[in-house]
């Protein structure tokens, strides 16, 4: 259990599962250390890595390690309005970027066809992990790096994203 400081909710850490399409059966945990040397892949072999973290309400927030979304159900922010089926997207993404002295720097891409990918924040990535939960490194081209976590915690209806 995680008790945040003054007037937070208690939550319980849950650990996000990360699978391939390939192999969904036999998926495995690795350390993030591990995963993030191994997620340097171009984006056609990392986006299909995925990632869950569900809400423990029948909702869930899910994704690839590019962080392009590749399936209808792929999302920020699913809850559940009648589980364990009745599910709505109101957040699928949102698109980020840095200002700083040296350019503005894309932090994410989106999949409009299967040949379209706009924005180029998925060859930033330098890393991605998902113990405790889901976090990308993106190292912008002045050197800067910048950590992405998202976080959706146990019993409300909600994605949080630093």
């Amino acid at each position: 259990m995680y008790e945040p400081a003054q007037g937070g909710s208690t939550f319980q850490i849950r650990k996000t599962y990360l699978h391939t399409k390939k192999n969904r059966a036999s998926s495995r945990r690795l350390t993030p250390t591990k995963q993030m040397k191994s997620s340097r892949a171009p984006i056609t072999s990392s986006s299909s890595r995925e990632w869950l973290e569900a809400d423990g309400l029948g909702g869930f927030a899910s994704g690839t390690s590019a962080s392009i979304r590749t399936r209808r159900y792929h999302a920020l922010l699913l809850p559940a309005t009648t589980p364990p089926t009745g599910r709505v997207v109101l957040v699928n993404g949102f698109d980020a970027w840095v200002e700083t002295a040296n350019g503005t720097f894309s932090l994410s891409s989106q999949r409009y066809s299967p040949d379209v990918i706009g924005g180029d924040g998925a060859q930033r990535i330098e890393g991605f992990g998902w113990e405790p939960w889901p976090h990308w490194i993106f190292k912008l081209d002045d050197g800067t790096r910048i950590e992405h976590e998202l976080f959706v915690p146990k019993g409300e209806p909600m994605t949080c994203l630093s």
